[in-house]
C-alpha cells in the first residue's frame, strides 16, 4: 500500500486548525514522508517550487482564502497535486476542486489509512505530470529553436505533406526540403516518422495545457 521510495516527493499540510497539522504529520512522517504543514494559503505557495513532486493536503474552508484558492494558483505547476480535505460533505466544492485539478476529496475524519492511501496516488500522479512536463519543456524548446522556414515544413510534414507537396507547397526545390528536413531532424533529435509525430504530439499537448489553463484562470479573475 505504501509507496516503495516516500522520499521521491513531498507533502504539504495546510490547515488551519494546528490539532489536524500536527496528526497528519505524525501519520505521514511516521511512514517516511517528508512534511511541511501550513496555517495560511500563501505561506503555503511561497513554500512550493517547481522541481520536486508535491502532494498538498488542503483544507477546503480556511481563514481569508479557500482551499479551491490554492487549486486555482498552482494549476501552473504540473508537479503539485492537491488533495483536499473537508468536514463538509459539499459536493459542489468537491467538483469545483477536481475541475481546478485536485485528485481527490477526504471527509474529515478521515482514519490513517485513507490519508495515506490519497498521499501516495497524489505523489504518484504528481511524478507522472512532473516527468512529462520535464519532456514537454525539451521539445518544445527543441521546436522553438526552429527557423521559421523549417517551423513551416515542420507543420506542413505534421499534416501528412510529403517531400515532393512541400517543396511544390512553397515554391521551392525538393533538395531544398531534404536539407531542412534533416536540419529538423538534427534538432529535434529525432531519427523517424513516428519519433515526429511524438513531438508534435507532445508540444500540442502543452499548447493545449496552457491555453486551458489561461482560460480557467481568466474567467476566475
Amino acid at each position: 500500500m505504501y509507496p516503495e521510495n516516500q522520499n521521491a516527493g513531498s507533502v504539504f499540510v495546510l490547515d488551519d486548525d494546528q490539532t489536524i497539522r500536527d496528526s497528519i504529520q505524525v501519520a505521514l512522517r511516521d511512514v517516511g514522508y517528508r512534511v511541511s504543514a501550513f496555517s495560511n494559503v500563501e505561506e503555503c505557495r511561497r513554500a512550493l517550487v517547481r522541481d520536486v513532486p508535491t502532494c498538498v493536503l488542503v483544507d477546503l474552508l480556511l481563514p481569508g482564502a479557500t482551499g479551491l484558492r490554492l487549486c486555482e494558483q498552482v494549476q501552473s505547476m504540473p508537479n503539485v497535486v492537491c488533495v483536499i480535505i473537508s468536514g463538509y460533505g459539499d459536493v459542489r466544492s468537491a467538483v469545483r476542486a477536481m475541475k481546478l485539478g485536485a485528485i481527490d476529496f477526504l471527509e474529515k475524519p478521515f482514519n490513517r489509512e485513507s490519508l495515506l492511501d490519497a498521499v501516495h496516488h497524489a505523489l504518484e500522479q504528481a511524478a507522472r505530470w512532473h516527468e512529462e512536463s520535464r519532456e514537454e519543456d525539451t521539445i518544445v524548446a527543441r521546436v522553438d529553436s526552429l527557423s521559421p522556414r523549417e517551423r513551416q515544413i515542420y507543420e506542413l510534414l505534421g499534416e501528412g505533406l510529403v517531400t515532393k507537396e512541400i517543396a511544390k507547397r512553397l515554391g521551392i526545390s525538393r533538395r531544398t526540403v531534404d536539407v531542412h528536413r534533416s536540419n529538423i531532424a538534427r534538432k529535434l533529435g529525432i531519427e523517424s516518422p513516428v519519433q515526429l509525430a511524438y513531438t508534435m504530439f507532445v508540444a500540442r499537448r502543452r499548447s493545449l495545457r496552457d491555453r486551458s489553463i489561461a482560460a480557467e484562470l481568466k474567467t476566475k479573475g
